[in-house]
């Protein structure tokens, strides 16, 4: 498939957004726009289907991960202790997941995009980190980091008890979704998107008072959310905006064109509603990214964080690598194992090395199983780029950033041409291969790559002073 073929794909969709009434929907009983919270996800879930996928296997019925009752104790009273606070000094918030901690430093848990920013205004600033997997993890590397848990705990506990379960307005967004039929989706989708959204209704009414009352109490200036672009975090931008605050996302991973969260229609960009639900500022990791977005927050080139680990990691590097790392998320699990069981009948299990993306949850029984059954390794915690500094070939299931990191280390990455992964080829100048066969990997001898000619273009290293002065010029705050 085509780079042009896959913007087709996404080209239907957006025009039905630009003719659409999408945003005369909104929470019942509140002034919440509706559309924010599910777009990129139905229209993700439309391109997938047009390319065969199962959504309905992908969907999952908006069904969360199973928890047991004594972690679910266990992170209440974390969360009780590590409750939201500020003080008259936190002048920057950023709102981070700690899908983000890769490892440790110095013993302590380190959130590899956040915690770099943080130091540089240790004084001024508080992160309050989201918690995915029910569980607070430390000791922290930055002291200053609170959870969330404890607001959306209180917030889903009264959505529950005090709120009606079915929105009216969701029904009827989806009503008139259905009336066009350009999201022919299985009813089990519609029945699950229905389910999704009465959540989210539900909890966020509650939830924005919580956000209300917090900035109003503190001295916020500068307000940095993690994935704002997909829309789950509007009513906490919305709420921030309307008290002045500046509203920001880092980029924190791999872009293209045509990726959903970040391709918008001229009549949502230039919409001065929807606008609250949206950063104003895009920290990008160099120049090159700044094209890909096409959107209301303006792109300010920063850097990348990593640019430094890299360095440490490379002179560690080993000459010897003998390491094939294999990357995916949920959706390419499944071809991930099929080619891996290929190619494990032409090399020794030791070489492998299996790694999930961090955010996803839905294959992970299917790959504890897998890897325990072929005795392969599943390597969740470690830094990838320690990983990488041992890797003779990457092969990739998923869009990521780790791409780009491989180009550092002078491995071969291959992207599967599946699941719009191939669009990447094209759009980087052919720095990567495509994966269509195991002999194609074999015929490649794992040759090494050349050096990376202008890393600074990828991912800039001057990140410190250029974020610095970002924040002064912003919002005048000085170190």
């Amino acid at each position: 498939m085509t780079v042009n073929q896959s913007a087709d794909y996404l080209q239907k969709y957006l025009d039905y957004e630009e003719s659409a009434d999408l945003l005369k929907f909104k929470f019942d009983g509140t002034d919440i726009l509706i559309w924010p919270y599910i777009r990129s996800y139905i229209i993700t879930l439309a391109i997938m289907q047009d390319k065969g996928v199962d959504i309905e296997k992908v969907d999952n019925g908006f069904n969360a991960p199973k928890v047991t009752r004594f972690r679910a104790v266990r992170y209440l009273f974390s969360a009780i202790f590590h409750r939201p606070h500020t003080s008259k000094s936190d002048e920057i918030l950023i709102l981070t997941s700690d899908s983000l901690i890769q490892g440790d430093k110095e013993g302590k848990k380190f959130n590899w995009l956040h915690d770099p920013y943080a130091a540089i205004f240790p004084q001024k600033t508080l992160i309050m980190e989201k918690n995915e997997g029910y569980k607070y993890l430390e000791p922290k590397y930055y002291t200053n980091t609170r959870s969330i848990g404890l607001i959306l705990i209180k917030a889903r506990i009264k959505a529950h008890l005090f709120l009606k379960k079915k929105d009216i307005n969701v029904c009827n967004l989806l009503s008139y979704i259905r009336k066009d039929a350009v999201f022919a989706f299985p009813e089990t989708i519609f029945t699950s998107l229905e389910k999704r959204l009465n959540f989210y209704g539900g909890k966020e009414k509650i939830e924005r008072l919580y956000w209300e009352r917090f900035f109003d109490k503190s001295v916020i200036k500068i307000l940095f959310v993690h994935c704002a672009a997909n829309g789950g975090s509007g009513h906490i931008l919305k709420a921030a905006h309307e008290r002045g605050i500046v509203c920001c996302e880092f980029q924190h991973a791999i872009l293209t064109r045509n990726m959903v969260p970040y391709t918008y229609t001229k009549r949502l960009i230039h919409n001065k509603e929807y606008q609250n639900y949206l950063p104003d500022y895009f920290l990008t990791f160099g120049e090159f990214w700044n094209d890909f977005p096409k959107w209301s927050a303006k792109p300010v080139t920063i850097g990348n964080p990593k640019a430094q680990m890299i360095k440490k990691y490379l002179s560690a590097a080993r000459d010897n690598k003998k390491k094939i790392l294999i990357v995916f998320n949920d959706f390419g699990a499944e071809c991930a194992t099929e080619f891996l069981s290929e190619l494990l009948k032409k090399y020794d299990k030791s070489h492998f090395v299996l790694r999930p993306h961090p955010h996803d949850f839905l294959s992970a029984d299917y790959i504890r199983e897998y890897a325990k059954e072929h005795e392969v390794k599943l390597d969740k915690k470690r830094n990838i780029l320690e990983l990488l500094s041992e890797a003779c070939l990457v092969l990739m299931f998923c869009r990521s950033t780790v791409t780009f990191e491989a180009m550092f280390f002078r491995v071969p990455c291959y992207i599967y041409s599946r699941y719009s992964v191939e669009e990447e080829k094209d759009y980087y100048s052919g720095e990567f291969n495509t994966l269509q066969d195991v002999d194609s990997i074999i015929q490649s001898g794992f040759k090494e790559r050349s050096a990376i000619k202008d890393p600074e273009k990828f991912f800039g290293s001057d990140w410190e002073s250029k974020y610095a002065e970002f924040v002064k010029a912003t919002v005048g705050i000085s170190r």
